[in-house]
């Protein structure tokens, strides 16, 4: 009933991940709209799990550690640099804001492409502060289209390519009065632009291939602001914002919903029709929706800002203030800095540093720590972990989970108040006069994520520090989320735990932490041993039970609800302490394999190991050579030998894969699994073989 639009990018063109199987290889394209506005791909602030793939947690300006490339940039500017196919957008302004400008800029380089004199302004309204500036809402870019926004000043579309100007709208005005903020986002053939200055208050939506207005519908706030001569006080600078809308559909109906200055509103995406509105105390409001299940969370402005759930359904219509609040946390919330929802927690920085994690489902918090700084600038989250950038040059990455935990503080020599974005495993980052971009400088722009791998020679997989290069898809969760924070490193260990909150009961919550890169020859190593107490509600025979996932689907192709990747598993299993049961087994979700020239159509086939009881390390090496054979090793003797591992038709998950008829498997992703028993693994290393 109710969805989230976490698959869509801004454009709100589906991305259907379509798995090609060309002797089982998955074809990935390195051309995609990473970063495509303000909040992402999914308007949340989540990097997409291809993107995030060797995006770097550490850097340093002095050392010029991850330092791929810097771009010194003229005027000034807080818009995210959005990245669309290889490409960085953002815009600048001189500081009096007489001249507004956008730059293109090559990923892989830093190279300008394109910088040009897109408006003049004879005369622009004074900011009044020394925050903003005149080239603060971001870009929106698209395949075929840039969409470039300066609030009130002016709206174009570009060709991508050339930059030139395919239409443009100086007309639709507001008083700004401390400049523009919001920044666009797309819905279908809409272009949705939010107005809130002190004379105007509005939502309007364009036609982005012509220009022309769709809809527009003005806000029905009651400011309670009149003088004794009905005039709004303080010239009615109680009433601009600066937020940008989010998107959710309820009921097959998609709403826009935006907060603005003593209201929260939803409309009608297609429309503008107002369905529901919520009343508060605050102004200033700037940070966009989030969305978890049946909720809207609602951040309601800048200091003093309430953090509230709204419930969403067919009944939420006109003022729900007192009838569908679900929750209203009304002191320690952030201001300018947006709220970033990851699973069921909210994580928010305020300000001054003070960081906070709530419980999204209840409003309460979990914890509260501090950080040294000051934060305008937005979080973004990728492989379980959230960037907070200050206004002081300090980045300070932590762990999205249930304790606080500052995983590295990385300097710049300036400040920022524009949020971070990423794209291809490279983070960009928008300094006061620099456009920085982190990552190997060996492989920016061009998968950045790809490590050498010298055949023939053991290369870890795993850092000991954090999971970049990991990816966790976790039943009924997006790729991406990491559930309960149940994949974490601790102590140099990668550790699966069920203790992070949202693990009352097991559910068959099954889950796989996905290495980036696939792989067709090769030797696979790991060092495992089973730990503590079976998750409450796991299943019987997943006590002590784990695995390693080779010649898996691309977990982009994995249905939200799908249990297990269409794989070949090589189980690992922990006695009882009494009764023999031996590990490196065979199992084959949605596959089969042929053994003594048959094919095996059992789903778990036994290996000849002894049994490993006790919380003992063991280390488990397997061979794959392709389509050819796949030997499962314990201390160097093979338990395990088969041939021509394939797909099976008979299942569903596996069928969508098969493509002409080729259901041979020679190579793809490796995985680890959650099966609800606690488990850590100490090393986790690969050897890439020759394939002749």
């Amino acid at each position: 009933m109710f969805q989230r639009l976490l698959t869509l990018p801004c454009s709100m063109m589906v991305c259907t991940f379509l798995s090609a199987l060309l002797s089982a290889d998955i074809l990935k394209s390195a051309d995609r709209l990473s970063w495509p506005c303000r909040t992402g791909p999914t308007l949340n602030g989540h990097v997409s799990p291809e993107d995030a793939r060797g995006l770097p947690s550490e850097w340093d300006a002095e050392s010029g550690k991850n330092i791929a490339w810097k771009l010194p940039l003229e005027h000034f500017g807080h818009s995210v640099p959005v990245v669309g196919n290889g490409k960085i957008w953002l815009t600048a302004a001189t500081k009096d804001g007489k001249q507004q400008f956008i730059y293109c800029i090559a990923a892989s380089s830093g190279e300008v492409l394109h910088h040009r004199l897109l408006f003049e302004n004879p005369e622009p309204e004074a900011l009044k502060n020394e925050v903003n500036t005149y080239a603060s809402p971001s870009c929106v870019v698209e395949d075929d289209a840039i969409y470039v926004h300066f609030g009130s000043y002016g709206t174009a579309r570009l060709n991508p390519e050339t930059a030139e100007t395919i239409w443009e709208r100086r007309d639709i005005k507001c008083r700004h009065f401390r400049g523009p903020g919001s920044s666009p986002i797309m819905f279908g053939n809409l272009l949705i632009l939010t107005f809130d200055g002190i004379d105007a208050q509005f939502l309007t939506a364009l036609d982005k291939v012509t220009g022309k207005t769709v809809w527009r519908t003005e806000r029905t706030t009651d400011y309670g602001d009149l003088d004794e001569n009905g005039q709004p006080t303080l010239e009615g600078d109680l009433r601009k914002a600066y937020s940008t809308p989010g998107l959710v559909t309820v009921n097959g109906r998609t709403q826009v919903v935006s907060v603005g200055s003593r209201a929260a509103f939803s409309y009608d995406a297609l429309t503008g029709e107002e369905l529901w509105t919520i009343r508060h105390d605050d102004f200033n409001a700037a940070a966009p929706p989030s969305f978890l299940g049946n909720l809207a969370i609602l951040n309601t402005g800048s200091r003093g800002a309430n953090l509230l759930a709204v419930r969403l359904e067919e009944s939420t219509r006109g003022d729900v203030s007192e009838s569908h609040v679900v929750w209203n946390r009304d002191k320690g919330n952030s201001d300018l800095s947006s709220p970033i929802l990851i699973g069921d927690r909210i994580f928010m920085m305020a300000n001054n540093g003070v960081v906070t994690c709530v419980n999204a489902t209840n409003g309460e918090e979990v914890w509260k720590d501090r950080i040294e700084g000051t934060f305008t600038a937005s979080p973004i989250s990728a492989n379980g972990l959230i960037y907070f950038c200050n206004e002081e040059g300090v980045c300070s990455v932590i762990r999205a989970a249930d304790t606080f935990e500052t995983v590295a503080t990385n300097r710049l020599p300036e400040g920022m108040r524009a949020s971070p974005s990423a794209a291809e495993g490279m983070l960009f980052l928008r300094t006061f006069s620099t456009l920085y971009a982190i990552g190997s400088k060996d492989n920016a722009g061009s998968n950045a994520s790809k490590q050498e791998y010298p055949k023939g020679e053991w290369v870890s997989l795993f850092n000991g520090k954090d999971l970049t290069g990991w990816t966790p898809k976790i039943r009924y969760s997006e790729l991406g989320e990491n559930y309960g924070n149940t994949f974490r490193v601790e102590d140099g260990l990668l550790k699966v735990r069920y203790d992070g909150g949202g693990y009352d009961e097991y559910n068959e919550r099954f889950g796989h932490l996905f290495f980036r890169d696939s792989f067709s020859h090769y030797r696979f190593r790991v060092e495992y041993r089973f730990v503590g107490e079976q998750c409450p509600g796991g299943p019987g025979w997943a006590l002590r039970n784990s695995g390693v996932m080779v010649h898996g689907q691309d977990p982009a192709t994995m249905s939200k609800d799908q249990d297990f990747p269409v794989s070949i598993e090589v189980q690992l299993l922990g006695g009882n302490g009494k009764d023999p049961r031996t590990t490196s087994n065979l199992c084959t979700p949605g596959t089969n394999v042929v053994m003594d020239g048959q094919i095996k159509l059992q789903h778990c086939i036994n290996s000849k190991s002894k049994t490993y009881h006790g919380d003992q390390w063991v280390t488990a090496e397997i061979e794959v050579r392709g389509n050819e054979v796949i030997r499962h090793l314990l201390d160097g003797e093979v338990v395990l030998e088969y041939n021509q591992p394939q797909l099976d038709s008979r299942d569903a998950s596996a069928k969508s894969l098969i493509r002409d008829g080729q259901i041979q498997l020679s190579s793809g992703s490796i995985s680890l699994q959650s099966e609800s028993h606690p488990i850590d693994f100490r090393k986790v290393e690969i050897m890439v073989l020759p394939e002749n």
